[in-house]
Protein backbone atom coordinates (compact mmCIF):
# COMPACT_ATOMS: atom_id res chain seq x y z
CA UNK A 1 0.00 0.00 0.00
CA UNK A 2 1.49 3.38 -1.04
CA UNK A 3 -1.16 5.32 0.56
CA UNK A 4 0.74 4.14 4.16
CA UNK A 5 3.97 5.99 3.41
CA UNK A 6 1.99 9.42 2.84
CA UNK A 7 -0.25 9.09 5.59
CA UNK A 8 2.90 8.55 8.06
CA UNK A 9 4.18 11.50 6.92
CA UNK A 10 0.78 13.19 6.99
CA UNK A 11 1.08 12.18 10.63
CA UNK A 12 4.50 13.32 11.02
CA UNK A 13 3.37 17.04 9.83
CA UNK A 14 0.54 16.91 12.01
CA UNK A 15 2.51 16.26 14.89
CA UNK A 16 4.49 18.77 14.33
CA UNK A 17 1.67 21.45 14.28
CA UNK A 18 0.31 20.45 17.56
CA UNK A 19 3.54 20.56 18.91
CA UNK A 20 4.02 23.92 17.91
CA UNK A 21 0.74 24.52 19.19
CA UNK A 22 0.67 23.48 22.48
CA UNK A 23 4.09 25.31 22.68
CA UNK A 24 2.39 28.37 22.15
CA UNK A 25 -0.55 27.55 24.02
CA UNK A 26 2.01 27.11 27.30
CA UNK A 27 3.97 30.47 26.40
CA UNK A 28 1.02 32.36 26.13
CA UNK A 29 -0.38 30.49 29.66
Amino acid sequence: MNDYRTTERAWRSVNECNQKTSKSIVEQD
